[in-house]
């Protein structure tokens, strides 16, 4: 009966398998924000719930928990400086793409330059509630797929994925056009989880793979851990790697 109403949801909604899982997903975390506000839960994602003085008063709960997780988690945890090796200064005085961004405007916690968002779940994040366009002026979403980025050649200074790049459906032709948009030189920095296939995770990458693809961005391996390691708050998926490339 669930998988009945699985698809009667999908239909109505005309979403892709994988599309609506995904919004499946970032649907649950609104209400999973909400309980992390109140206290309900003592941590999300291994992230404590937020103190008093930390917590962000908007007009709804909902959007009170949601700039409280993004103030709190996903700036001032800094996880896309932890995770990409990069301090929050690194991309001072750039242009900077970000591949995959999610709804809560994470490279924001990079200063000093201007960000473009690259996220074709973008309309499904505004529909459920997401602020993606009141994070921030410097931030821009782009409500497009990585295979098909809408600006010039080599337009970019830098480009980061941060756990997004097996969403992607079409890895080599995403490969392609960040050859395209990252200017002659530029940065490109990427945290790459290695695990089977999943529903929203359809590329099953290793170093063989990211060789082929990126080798010639010059890029090297820097890290190599289990979830687990990585990440306390995931102590049973030893599985699963995460990667920094």
């Amino acid at each position: 009966m669930a998988r009945i109403g699985w698809r009667i949801r999908r239909m109505i909604l005309r979403l892709e398998p994988k599309q609506f899982n995904e919004r499946e997903f970032w649907l649950g975390m609104l209400a999973l924000c909400e309980d992390w506000y109140d206290g309900k839960i003592e941590h999300l994602y291994g992230e404590p719930c937020p103190k008093p003085e930390q917590k962000v008063k908007k007009s709804t709960k909902r959007l009170s928990a949601l700039w409280t997780y993004h103030n709190v988690v996903e700036r001032g945890t800094n996880h896309y400086v932890r995770n990409l090796l990069l301090p929050p200064d690194a991309f001072d005085g750039m242009k900077l793409l970000d591949i995959g961004c999610g709804p809560f405007g994470a490279p924001l916690c990079y200063t000093g330059c201007q960000i473009w968002g690259v996220d074709p779940l973008t309309g499904i994040y505004r529909r459920l509630g997401y602020p993606v366009d009141d994070w921030d002026d410097r931030m821009t979403y782009l409500d497009v797929s990585a295979e098909q980025i809408p600006v010039a050649d080599g337009f970019f200074d830098a480009v980061i994925a941060h756990n997004s790049i097996d969403h992607v459906d079409d890895l080599p032709k995403v490969a392609g056009e960040l050859k395209r948009v990252l200017k002659k030189g530029g940065i490109i920095r990427m945290q790459v989880h290695y695990h089977e296939p999943q529903s929203c995770e359809p590329w099953s990458i290793d170093d063989d793979l990211m060789e082929q693809l990126f080798g010639s961005f010059g890029i090297q391996k820097l890290s190599h851990l289990t979830l687990a390691e990585a990440l306390p708050a995931f102590a049973t998926r030893t599985d699963e790697f995460m990667t920094v490339w």
